[in-house]
């Protein structure tokens, strides 16, 4: 499985509620359901609204962004950048990434059940 990159606006170490009303970004590089990396970015003055910061975070090669309250057209133009938004986190930024990465743990073994099930179907079938 390749690396995930998640990115989470952040202000004092809990989730901001608006893209461009963070201190700086907390990103965590994600493998296997692991964080392997954890970095922070300081948000640049020089963006001034939220879709610069949205390229920007596409320039990051972000794979997925846990936001706070974010308007529907915020997630059409991150979301055209292929970046997966999960929206209305609150919290720490450490709650944030727990509840992500046991979704993303359950996620798996959903799908790792239902691969085991679908090739002793075709075993089954195949016999």
């Amino acid at each position: 499985m390749d690396e995930i990159r998640v990115a989470i606006p952040t202000t004092n170490r809990k989730i901001e509620d608006h893209l461009k009303d963070c201190s700086y970004y907390t990103i965590y590089s994600i493998k296997s359901g692991k964080i392997v990396e954890l970095n922070t970015t300081k948000v640049s003055q020089k963006y001034t609204n939220s879709h610069e910061i949205i390229n920007y975070l596409s320039e990051l090669g972000i794979h997925v962004l846990i936001a706070g309250n974010i308007s529907s057209s915020e997630i059409e133009k991150i979301e055209s950048l292929n970046i997966k938004v999960l929206p209305y986190y609150n919290g720490s930024i450490k709650s944030c990434i727990s509840k992500y990465l046991q979704n993303f743990s359950f996620v798996q073994k959903k799908r790792n059940v239902g691969l085991i099930d679908l090739i002793s179907r075709v075993k089954k079938i195949n016999h």
